[in-house]
């Protein structure tokens, strides 16, 4: 691993822990294993470190996506194994610290970077629901209010994974999924 990889790692690491004001450049250095003034060869601030970090779990998230469509899953594998990638990775820690709560510095990089993270995830998503749609009958026209709703279920998995016990959470996530393929099934192309 290259030290600018090994660095972003590090305070990726030491940010989902203590927090941006709380990750001091020093420890993430040494967590890392460098010395402090080796950060700045790569990364001029530590709001640019942060975004660093926020870039590289981003592609970490969207190449795990990439790689749940590639192997053939379909929409609820997905979901189930990106709640579990989420909660089992430090990569998910820090998604979901920094996603709902950037710093104030960062903010407005941070949404403007999960704007274009959505999109991303859309083009990789869009075919796998499309797929789902037509087994329903549900015209392509609507893909767009799917992917909405698929977006807040994903969510609402994610949040699950990290509060309830496996049993608790398969009934919510078992539940969750019965409503939303229901409706898709029952629209059946009928959408007002």
């Amino acid at each position: 691993m290259k030290t600018k990889e090994i660095l972003l790692h590090a305070a990726m690491e030491q940010f989902s822990e203590h927090g941006y004001n709380g990750a001091g450049l020093q420890a993430i250095a040494e967590h890392a294993g460098i010395r402090k003034s080796s950060i700045y060869h790569h990364f001029s601030s530590k709001e640019e470190l942060f975004l660093g970090v926020v870039e590289s779990v981003y592609e970490a998230y969207v190449e795990n996506l990439r790689s749940l469509v590639s192997q053939g899953h379909g929409p609820r594998e997905i979901l189930e194994q990106t709640a579990l990638y989420l909660k089992t990775s430090w990569n998910g820690q820090f998604f979901f610290r920094f996603i709902q709560f950037p710093p104030p510095e960062a903010e407005e990089s941070v949404h403007r970077k999960f704007l274009q993270f959505e999109a991303d995830c859309t083009t990789i998503l869009q075919p796998v629901l499309q797929s789902f749609l037509e087994r329903y009958g549900v015209s392509a026209a609507q893909l767009s209010d799917v992917l909405d709703a698929y977006y807040v279920l994903l969510d609402g998995w994610c949040v699950q994974a990290l509060y309830y016990g496996e049993t608790d959470k398969k009934q919510k996530q078992d539940a969750s999924w019965n409503m939303f393929e229901a409706g898709i099934r029952g629209v059946g192309g009928r959408w007002n």
